[in-house]
């Protein structure tokens, strides 16, 4: 698992980005590119079929300490030849480094 910066997301145009925030997705707005899958929701087959269509996964939470690496190390375990990546510190990162990218 490799952490990234808010700004290198852009590096990535083909990745699918995931905030894998439950209740507190939106609290504080979300990143626009982005697409929520909770946590608790990530092994549903509905949602591994978007993955499986990806090659570079972004995944974050809100602080990106818990949710958002364990997401990062479950997709990779089911899907190890894909770049798997955390931006660092989450949401609350992103709303400070790329607010423009953000919308509530």
């Amino acid at each position: 698992m490799q952490f990234i910066d808010p700004e290198d997301i852009a590096q990535y145009p083909q990745a699918l980005v995931i905030d894998v925030r439950d209740s507190d997705y939106n609290v504080d707005g979300h990143l626009k590119r982005s697409i929520n899958i909770p946590i608790s929701q990530l092994r549903e087959q509905e949602n591994l079929m978007k993955i499986e269509k990806f090659n570079t996964v972004i995944c974050f939470c809100q602080m990106s300490k818990q949710r958002g690496p364990y997401a990062a190390y479950l997709i990779k375990s089911l899907y190890p030849k894909k770049d798997i990546y955390v931006v660092s510190h989450g949401y609350t990162n992103i709303k400070q480094s790329i607010p423009n990218e953000c919308e509530k």
